[in-house]
């Protein structure tokens, strides 16, 4: 996840090309709706997305938690910030949650799938928030 991170900030969206699967097994959502429904959406998509959202700053908490599943599979889940850059310049910023199915294959780990979840502006810090009465 450290890699992926490292490559989308350092070569924007066209990194997740690399880092996702991109077989008809592969899917994405993000805050509850399906944005690629298979590689071939995936590849289509982030291709668009280079032109509208060249740069990505991409970074991965240390919360990062992979659940071994089996010797090629493993759930990874973890907070995320990123700050994107638009292609007029325009900045936002987004954070939440990621979690995911990771693949080994070919000798290098892909995420098979994966779901984003942004925590939204008016959202109350539940991590920061007292735990309730036993």
């Amino acid at each position: 996840m450290a890699q992926v991170a490292r490559e989308v900030s350092r070569d924007g969206p066209v990194a997740w090309k690399r880092a996702f699967q991109d077989g008809p097994q592969f899917f994405m959502a993000s805050d509850g709706t399906l944005v690629f429904r298979d590689g071939t959406a995936m590849r289509s998509g982030v291709d668009a997305l280079t032109h509208t959202l060249p740069h990505i700053d991409l970074r991965f908490g240390d919360d990062l938690r992979v659940d071994p599943v089996t010797p090629t599979l493993a759930a990874v889940g973890a907070s995320y910030q990123e700050l994107q850059t638009d292609a007029q310049g325009r900045r936002h910023e987004d954070h939440g949650y990621i979690t995911a199915l990771a693949e080994l294959k070919d000798g290098a780990w892909k995420l098979r799938n994966a779901h984003w979840s942004s925590v939204p502006p008016s959202a109350p810090d539940i991590a920061a928030a007292p735990s309730p009465a036993k």
